[in-house]
């Protein structure tokens, strides 16, 4: 761990604290005495959350193409009626 502000790499834990799935941690820098913060997360809830997000993309293109498939098939079913519509138009008259 460095410290971000001078670089150093003489830093100590001051205090840690779980949170949910993290853990808090309070830093002190032995050179410059500057104190940060730092959080980490379990490397499985990283993998889960990349995992929701790449699901939640493939989702919403699934029904973007389900949309646009749809779509066509509207456009398809309306050009048929109207050819039905005008055939038996031709045939009453």
């Amino acid at each position: 761990m460095r410290c971000p502000s001078c670089g150093s790499y003489q830093v100590r834990t001051v205090d840690s604290r779980p949170y949910d799935t993290q853990v808090r941690r309070r830093r002190e820098c032995a050179d410059c005495l500057e104190r940060f913060n730092t959080i980490e997360i379990l490397l499985e809830e990283h993998k889960s959350l990349k995992q929701q997000a790449a699901d939640s993309l493939a989702l919403s293109e699934m029904s973007l193409d389900d949309y646009r498939k749809l779509r066509q098939q509207t456009a398809e079913l309306l050009d048929c009626c109207k050819r039905v519509e005008a055939s038996a138009t031709k045939i009453l008259k």
